[in-house]
């Protein structure tokens, strides 16, 4: 990922988002979902709508969603992640770094942002479908049940 995107985002992180828990600020939590979303990638792989990834990545995919205008490139990102599940992870990654200069450039343009009070957290945007264990195809096909008997203890072996 380009260096000064890097720089630029650890500063604003450091500004907007709190050590623990949700931000304060709009500005504040569509950072730390979008951070979220790249950290999950980057640490074990996860993508936004593929296997563990519906858990770890959907909810913050969703907020950025629901707090971002349809017709910024923020949004335009994020739903191109949603709906290209399972794209390779070159692909991946740098529609992820895409999303960061943007989400970046979006939060500088509407300054007010960082000061409009926050009163949601990415976190509560769970679904039903993020329960990726519960899925059909994670379930492994019942096996009829054979029953063998026990092999039974002699105590006076008779050789």
């Amino acid at each position: 990922m380009d260096k000064a995107i890097m720089d630029k985002n650890s500063k604003l992180f450091e500004e907007l988002v709190p050590s623990m828990g949700a931000a304060d600020t709009t500005a504040g939590e569509l950072l730390r979902a979008v951070n979220r979303i790249v950290y999950r990638f980057w640490n074990d792989g996860d993508m936004v709508c593929v296997d563990y990834g519906n858990e770890t990545c959907n909810p913050a995919a969703r907020y950025i969603l629901s707090v971002i205008d349809e017709d910024s490139d923020v949004y335009r990102v994020t739903e191109k992640i949603w709906v290209a599940q399972g794209m390779p992870d070159e692909e991946y990654e740098k529609a992820l770094e895409e999303l960061l200069k943007v989400t970046l450039d979006y939060i500088e343009n509407h300054p007010g942002m960082k000061s409009e009070k926050n009163g949601d957290s990415y976190e509560k945007y769970v679904e039903e479908e993020d329960h990726w264990w519960d899925r059909d195809y994670w379930r492994e096909e019942e096996e009829e049940e054979s029953w063998e008997p026990f092999a039974v203890y002699d105590p006076e072996p008779r050789w």
